[in-house]
């Protein structure tokens, strides 16, 4: 589960970072539900993301998940993002074009995919 106030933030630095990509961390810091938190993309293209290695040191160890966006795609997990997922970690896609979202990780080579329950 995560508050609605995460999926609208997700949202907005997703709307705000078009046409290159944003990304983030979700992050369980002992409050009830999972936080999103932003960080800069350093990758090169604007169609992939790289979350910021200075943001994943200070998350290190309350880290539950990875959030990106896609712009003119659906939520659905490119093939980019298939090879480079850690399995174990939660991915969250915004879709800007659909307004979507999806949840998934890889178990043992597969896509499993999660139920998202936003929480007022």
């Amino acid at each position: 589960e995560m508050a609605r106030r995460c999926r609208e933030h997700i949202r907005m630095l997703s709307v705000d970072s078009a046409p290159r990509e944003a990304c983030g961390l979700i992050v369980a810091d002992g409050g009830m539900y999972p936080e999103a938190i932003s960080s800069a993309n350093v990758a090169v293209g604007k169609d992939e993301y790289a979350v910021d290695p200075r943001t994943q040191l200070v998350w290190a160890g309350k880290t539950v998940g990875v959030w990106h966006s896609h712009v003119e795609k659906t939520s659905t997990p490119s093939d980019v993002d298939l090879r480079l997922a850690v399995p174990g970690l939660w991915y969250l896609i915004y879709s800007v074009r659909y307004d979507e979202t999806s949840l998934w990780q890889l178990d043992r080579g597969k896509v499993s995919y999660g139920t998202l329950q936003w929480r007022a």
